[in-house]
């Protein structure tokens, strides 16, 4: 075979490393593995055009030459993983360094799509012997007793969770416990899933993967058994309500078990196979007919988020399973613990009963929310090596208990709304719409709390969470009103949400009763349509939906017709990012709430616009044009004008002739004419009547002035002046038309700060 068709025929590689976690056992923490850790395997696969090139070699074949060929160091083929990916043995045991270099190499060809190191991961909880039952199980409660609780106690007021809702637990497998049996898919933890694990070392069990995800024990000579999957498991579904044992956080999900962790941990091949099989995927042959909507990973290691890892989230993501993550347990930035730094990922921080971070959590940036992860009581098994299968409850604590509380609650809003689970929303648009509600509902952290402004949004409030996905909007259809037959009518809908992190998604009018009528169109919030030239009442009703498919009560207005007349209808709308109000002389118009009136011929109207706080008046269109903001219309047939009305920004504000503005230029507010090294503030001024204004910029600064046109600090400049006022002062005296300017204020020297006084005549 020669060298050339030899490099055009690279798979995928990936390097197997030993994925770290702080974990905690018999009340002792394990240090994360450091960066001269052993690694044993790589990944690689080829890009899809490559496997044109393979001919009649066989993909091992391929696949170790490859790597060898890139390296000078020949590597043996192991299997075939999920996503066309293939795992390869190294030529010996290397540092992550080393590894990482290898793969470096190998993906250097332009056929290969990726190489990573198989990493390992361990189980990042803590062991903390202590008393049972749900009474210890602080972490459930009200947050007006411990702040750090995760208010489930009216979460299930609202619901105790669905049957149909699967999570899958990724973890070291679990055991047969009174508490956990009925919850587990299949009745047993035998059956509950499938063990992924392909070393048979690290197994511990005999065999290399097969349909028994049951945990054999990953106990070593230092440390016993952890049945880290047992706990975590119990937290998300324990039997409930049942006289005995623990509280779950999901009172009817069921439970599916993927084993990936064993004796030393886990290898990033094996649990990438595994997130996507517990997302629906089936891999290398072995169906799941039980796909999890929800996949909890309490595991973890240091470095980067690998391709493969990325790869197999963004799969299950895409099949509806939202992922969620144990942020790590060795207090530092999560932005090295992976896969918490990975993308679209639910990242859990731990906190303790006083709602402060654990000491041993990690946080940062990429940690989306903060849970319960300090004395955690939950399911166990009382074997030191073995299982005991004698059904025991044990504290633990880490962010591998946090991590299962935001899945439960995750599994939770799923069983609340159906909506969530019937692919009434795109399946893969779930995960991020939970990821959102989660953070939208989260209780802000207390003052003092050492999680503040590290933690993510905030502390899990399972019963906000519940409300954000259960509460339906409330549709307004507006006042009832009277307008002239032939007229153009504008019906006022509006909606709200007021769950939490709510959006309004569509609308729906319907005409109950009257002269039918044609709506511009039935879905936004304020169609139009011409009014019957018959007198009477038209009758409408008004629903709305919001991002979780629930829809409102349907509201009613009545619009009253009356006969023929010779009036004519003035009709205001308003556009653009801003707010404010337009009001007429003589009076009819008031938009906001009426935005149509009738008048008679000849009659001339003056509309006043009036931006709101924290917008500016741009100008009117239509039957009126400019900048002023009053214009008058004369009613001589229906006419309609549209005033535009945009947001200022916090570095924008009004200002009127005849008065002085003081300012501050400092960090934050930027020049557009100078650029970003330039402090800048604005300030926009409207004239009825054309006038010569004069400004003058005041400051101890080296002033630069500027005039633009429009209400906006990107219009055109009509002047500017550089100290034409006495000493660092600038001045501008311009003649102007009626019309909407703003004033750019701004510092000749770069990354000046300082205050000043605005004077405008």
């Amino acid at each position: 075979m020669s060298r050339r068709f030899l490099w055009a025929l690279c798979l995928c590689v990936l390097v197997n490393s030993v994925w770290s976690s702080a974990a905690m056992a018999n009340n002792k923490m394990v240090a994360a593995p450091s960066q001269d850790q052993k690694i044993k395997q790589l990944i690689i696969k080829l890009r899809p055009n490559a496997f044109s090139y393979l001919g009649t070699a066989s993909i091992p074949t391929v696949v170790t030459q490859i790597a060898h060929m890139a390296t000078a160091q020949q590597p043996t083929y192991k299997r075939a993983m999920s996503d066309n990916a293939h795992v390869l043995t190294l030529p010996y045991e290397m540092t992550l360094a080393e590894a990482i270099d290898y793969a470096r190499k190998v993906k250097a060809d332009a056929n290969v799509e990726y190489a990573d190191p198989d990493i390992w991961l361990y189980p990042s909880a803590a062991v903390i012997p202590n008393d049972t039952y749900y009474s210890q199980q602080w972490h459930y409660g009200s947050p007006s007793v411990n702040k750090g609780a995760a208010n489930l106690l009216l979460a299930w007021g609202v619901t105790k969770g669905s049957n149909s809702v699967v999570v899958a637990v990724v973890d070291t497998g679990s055991l047969n416990h009174v508490d956990l049996n009925s919850r587990f898919i299949g009745g047993s933890a035998a059956k509950s899933g499938y063990d992924f694990i392909s070393d048979v070392t690290n197994a511990n069990d005999g065999n290399g993967r097969d349909a028994n995800p049951s945990d054999p024990g990953d106990w070593t000579t230092v440390e016993s058994s952890s049945w880290h999957g047992t706990h975590v498991a119990g937290t998300i579904a324990a039997e409930s309500n049942n006289s005995q044992g623990v509280t779950g956080v999901d009172w009817n999900a069921r439970v599916l078990t993927a084993r990936v962790l064993g004796k030393n941990g886990g290898s990033l091949s094996d649990i990438a196979d595994a997130i996507r099989w517990s997302a629906g995927e089936t891999v290398l042959g072995v169906v799941n007919p039980n796909p999890a909507r929800v996949i909890n990973m309490s595991l973890g290691g240091s470095g980067a988020c690998f391709t493969v890892f990325q790869n197999a989230i963004n799969a299950a993501v895409s099949r509806g399973a939202t992922v969620v993550v144990a942020a790590g347990n060795s207090n530092v930035n999560a932005s090295n613990a992976t896969p918490a730094n990975c993308k679209n990922v639910v990242a859990v921080a731990a906190v303790d009963k006083s709602a402060h971070k654990a000491s041993f959590s990690n946080y940062g940036s990429v940690v989306d929310i903060a849970a319960p992860g300090v004395s955690i009581l939950s399911t166990l098994d009382g074997g030191t090596t073995t299982p005991k299968n004698n059904n025991i409850y044990q504290f633990y604590q880490g962010t591998s208990m946090a991590a299962p509380h935001v899945s439960g609650v995750a599994s939770l809003m799923l069983g609340a709304n159906i909506n969530l689970r019937n692919d009434t929303i795109p399946r893969a648009s779930v995960p991020v719409l939970l990821e959102a509600k989660l953070r939208a509902s989260a209780r802000p952290f207390p003052s003092g709390s050492s999680c503040v402004n590290r933690c993510g949004a905030g502390l899990l409030d399972a019963y906000q969470a519940v409300l954000a996905v259960t509460t339906k909007p409330v549709a307004n259809a507006g006042s009832a009103r009277t307008v002239s037959a032939a007229t153009t009518v504008i019906l006022n809908g509006s909606a709200t949400d007021d769950s939490f992190g709510g959006q309004i998604k569509a609308y729906l009018w319907t005409q109950v009763s009257g002269t039918p009528v044609t709506l511009s169109s039935r879905t936004i919030a304020q169609p139009r349509f011409t009014a019957p030239t018959m007198g009477g009442v038209l009758r409408f009703s008004l629903v709305a939906t919001d991002d979780t498919a629930l829809v409102s009560d349907p509201k009613y207005v009545d619009i009253i017709v009356t006969a023929s007349s010779t009036k004519h209808n003035l009709t205001v709308t308003k556009s653009g990012t801003g707010n404010g109000t337009v009001a007429s002389n003589p009076a009819g118009i008031n938009c906001g709430t009426a935005c149509v009136a009738a008048y008679t011929p000849g009659t001339n109207v003056t509309l006043t616009a009036t931006p709101a706080s924290g917008s500016v008046f741009i100008g009117w269109s239509g039957v009126c044009t400019g900048g002023a903001s009053t214009c008058t219309v004369s009613m001589s047939a229906a006419k309609t004008v549209k005033a535009n009305f945009q947001k200022s920004s916090a570095c924008q504000s009004t200002v009127v002739v005849g008065s002085v503005a003081d300012g501050v230029w400092q960090a934050g507010c930027t020049s557009v004419l100078k650029g970003s090294s330039h402090y800048g503030r604005y300030h926009t001024f409207t004239l009825s009547a054309a006038k010569t204004v004069t400004i003058d910029l005041v400051s101890a600064r080296d002033t630069y002035l500027v005039l633009r046109s429009g209400g906006t600090t990107s219009g055109g400049v009509l002047v500017q002046d550089d100290d034409g006022g006495s000493g660092f002062n600038s001045r501008i005296v311009k003649a102007l038309s009626a019309g909407t300017y703003t004033i750019e204020s701004t510092t000749a020297m770069p990354s000046e700060t300082g205050a000043f006084s605005l004077i405008l005549r």
